[in-house]
């Protein structure tokens, strides 16, 4: 067997430089190999325990603020440390969907595994998914009947819970079927951003083609509308006149910041523009972002 210099004579180079070159190609093959281990980004059986996490890391979640994120502190101090990450859900404003964020954020109880971080799906997709119920249902062709809608498959729009979906089968119930989707926006709560995502996750009256003539799947998603833009007065839900129900069917807002807006218009009087909601505690841009994708405006 030809030792090093024999071989360094033969490439023509020093013994030392092969030597070096050789180092070289091992260390670019350990750091190749390192980087593909599974596991390096996160460990499946590793979790943040949520009976020791911090407000601030609460609020890291989305679709926790401080009001949810003081709720779930208060609900451990009072009954103790959560025994599984399903008992989150006693705490008021904790439903399926911020579970979902809790665990996709890493928190679990000592003892569980938790789920791997994972993209946020568009809503969209999940829509679609959510609605599939209804449009057998249906027998429709193309879109989803509004008419034949249950709670659960309106409740999968975005900015709809549970009180606009009642709201929506009472008046549906008492007025008899919607004879257009955009009859909808008769609906108390429902403006013009709510009506926009009813079409987005494919809704129409009758099955088929919506009364413009485009289906669900060929119909573009509307663009999101920016912090500065405002519902038309007249096509919107006014703030001041809106209850605890409804506040608490608008994204981001639990039971705390309903009430919270509410004491803030009873002890300051209604508000004269949208944006004055940022000025009540625990509302932020994010949350008055989403008072005003479900419709809500200051007349």
């Amino acid at each position: 067997m030809p030792d090093g210099g024999f071989a360094a004579r033969a490439l023509g180079v020093p013994s030392s430089g092969l030597w070096a070159l050789l180092l070289v190609a091992l260390s670019i093959s350990l750091s190749v190999g390192g980087a593909s281990l599974p596991g390096a980004a996160f460990a499946s059986d590793q979790c943040q325990e949520i009976n020791s996490a911090s407000s601030v890391e609460l609020q890291r979640i989305r679709g926790i603020g401080p009001a949810k994120a003081r709720a779930i502190l208060e609900e451990r101090t009072k009954n103790g440390p959560f025994e599984s990450i399903e008992q989150v859900t006693r705490v008021s404003g904790i439903g399926p969907a911020t579970l979902a964020s809790i665990r996709q954020a890493g928190f679990c109880v000592s003892g569980e595994a938790a789920e791997p971080p994972v993209s946020p799906q568009p809503r969209i997709a999940s829509v679609s998914v959510a609605a599939r119920p209804a449009q057998a249902a249906a027998g429709t062709g193309g879109c989803t009947d509004i008419n034949a809608a249950d709670s659960a498959a309106l409740e999968s729009v975005t900015g709809i819970g549970p009180s606009k979906a009642r709201a929506i089968l009472e008046y549906r119930t008492r007025n008899g079927p919607f004879r257009t989707i955009e009859a909808v926006a008769e609906v108390s709560g429902v403006g013009p951003a709510t009506l926009a995502n009813i079409r987005v996750a494919g809704f129409c009256v009758g099955g088929g083609s919506t009364a413009s003539g485009e289906t669900a799947a060929s119909r573009p998603a509307p663009s999101e509308p920016t912090a500065a833009e405002e519902p038309q007065i007249g096509k919107c839900t006014d703030i001041n006149s809106a209850t605890a129900a409804m506040l608490e069917s608008i994204t981001g807002i639990g039971p705390s910041k309903a009430r919270a807006i509410l004491d803030f218009i009873q002890r300051n009087g209604p508000f004269t523009a949208i944006d004055q909601v940022g000025r009540v505690s625990g509302i932020g841009p994010a949350t008055l972002r989403n008072i005003r994708q479900a419709g809500y405006c200051a007349q």
